[in-house]
């Protein structure tokens, strides 16, 4: 079996459908909003991708979801949101089209899905990514003559 699935055939599946209904769903609860994304990040963290070019994009893509939750970025699309959240709520999902305990397979789909959704919508990301290093860079306003 290729470890190749494509994306179409995941996001067709109905494990997706339900992925997708929970995202619609989380936005507006807070708290398990954030419980999923923690989730995320732990199953990332123990994961063998967990230095990857794209678990550096899913860490990008949950602060994202977490500034949109907050209300601190609104320069995103609600429907690429819910596209990234319905991604990751599959991710976090145990039982999927293909079980996370399978082996080497197990996290085929996962990944498959996430990789797509994030090359989707990787400029709202790469905008929230230049926001974010804005907000974190020290006004100059403040600073104190030397």
């Amino acid at each position: 079996m290729s470890q190749e699935i494509p994306a179409k055939g995941v996001t067709s599946s109905k494990s997706y459908r339900s992925a997708d209904r929970k995202s619609r769903e989380l936005l507006d609860e807070p708290g398990r909003l954030k419980s999923l994304l923690d989730r995320a990040i732990l199953k990332l963290g123990s994961s063998r991708l967990a230095e990857s070019e794209l678990a550096k994009s899913l860490r990008r893509a949950v602060r994202l979801v977490r500034a949109y939750s907050s209300g601190a970025y609104r320069e995103i699309p609600v429907k690429s949101v819910l596209m990234i959240l319905a991604a990751i709520v599959y991710f976090v999902m145990p039982l999927d089209l293909i079980p996370d305990i399978l082996l080497g397979f197990g996290f085929a789909d996962d990944m498959a899905l996430l990789g797509w959704t994030l090359k989707t919508v990787k400029d709202e990301v790469d905008r929230f990514a230049e926001w974010e290093a804005a907000e974190a860079a020290p006004d100059p306003a403040q600073s104190e003559p030397s």
